[in-house]
């Protein structure tokens, strides 16, 4: 049986020596439990196997924490950087599309996706990017939208429900560090850049094509168009300056919802942190069971993936606590 903690943040992984090995062996976790009224108690809980799944954020600083010096620990971030393009579809039209009762909130999330090639010979999912539609909530849509003034604000607010996204993600190239969980660095790289630059480009055509009104991005100059007031030059001159424009300098806002790679799994301890199933190099019954042991970014959600490595690795627990057992 299982028994789940709300409220506890784990301290370190607690290890003892390996008679058998020159690697330590894991023997639990000491953690922080809040029991309400502010009180907090250091609690410990012995294990023959222990395994963290904190993310890749969170794991690296509790393996330093925990006295691991795999010097690749923490290395190997990937983020799947993503910048959006937005288009306004008016009801009050002769002919809305969508319908005029449907709100951009209603219906499926991310139900359409297609990839983006950096050449035109390179295989799907291999690089590049994706375009996908997002629903966005009220909160995360004013966050985004840029601040030009309240009025402005609260004329975009007003057109929230029927105001489509498309979002652009690369498969990032480049790559940042995990130290502490306030001392976090990342690096776009150039590839990476144009591969979102030209996926904005695609995502204001897709708006504009798919019959939106009013297309723009989200970069704070808060720049936009009216499609059906003005001609195809001036429409092609709007998509290739706003989606030319740099995105290192942080001017238009770039997301991520996908954290990976910050302890990589690999064939030996030189460039990586897990094995093949799992186990870290240093510890014996250390197990990690998250998005960090991704040894590349993917080329799609890595929700499917994290659900495939969890269970793969949960195999390898049972195995080892078989071979305990015997």
């Amino acid at each position: 049986n299982g028994v789940i903690l709300p409220g506890c943040e784990a301290i370190n992984i607690r290890k003892e020596k390996n008679d058998r090995s020159e690697r330590n062996r894991a023997k639990g976790v000491a953690f922080e439990f809040g029991c309400g009224s502010g009180v907090k108690q250091v609690c410990l809980v012995e294990s023959k196997v222990t395994i963290v799944a904190c993310g890749a954020l969170s794991t690296p600083p509790l393996l330093l924490r925990s006295g691991l010096r795999n010097p690749n620990i923490g290395k190997n971030l990937h983020l799947h950087p993503v910048t959006m393009a937005w288009g306004h579809f008016p009801a009050e039209t002769d002919k809305p599309w969508p319908e005029e009762h449907k709100k951009s909130y209603e219906g499926g999330i991310m139900t359409a996706m297609c990839n983006i090639r950096s050449e035109p010979d390179q295989e799907p999912g291999s690089g590049g990017a994706v375009i996908q539609t997002p629903a966005l909530h009220p909160g995360l849509f004013s966050i985004l939208m840029p601040w030009l003034s309240g009025t402005n604000i609260k004329q975009r607010m007003r057109k929230f429900s029927r105001t489509a996204h498309v979002f652009v993600l690369a498969r990032d190239k480049g790559s940042g560090t995990v130290k502490s969980p306030n001392c976090i660095s990342y690096n776009m790289e150039e590839v990476d850049e144009e591969n979102l630059q030209k996926g904005l480009e695609k995502a204001l055509k897709i708006l504009a094509a798919a019959g939106a009104e009013e297309i723009g991005t989200h970069h704070n100059k808060g720049r936009s168009i009216n499609v059906k007031k003005v001609s195809y030059h001036e429409y092609e001159k709007f998509v290739k300056e706003e989606s030319s424009r740099a995105l290192k300098d942080l001017k238009t806002p770039i997301c991520s919802a996908h954290q990976m790679g910050s302890c990589r799994m690999g064939i030996g301890a030189r460039d990586s942190v897990v094995d093949q199933r799992g186990e870290t190099w240093e510890v014996e019954g250390l197990f990690i069971a998250d998005s960090s042991v991704f040894p590349t970014a993917l080329g799609v959600n890595p929700m499917v993936t994290v659900q495939a490595i969890a269970y793969c690795t949960a195999q390898s627990v049972l195995e080892t606590l078989k071979r305990k057992r015997n």
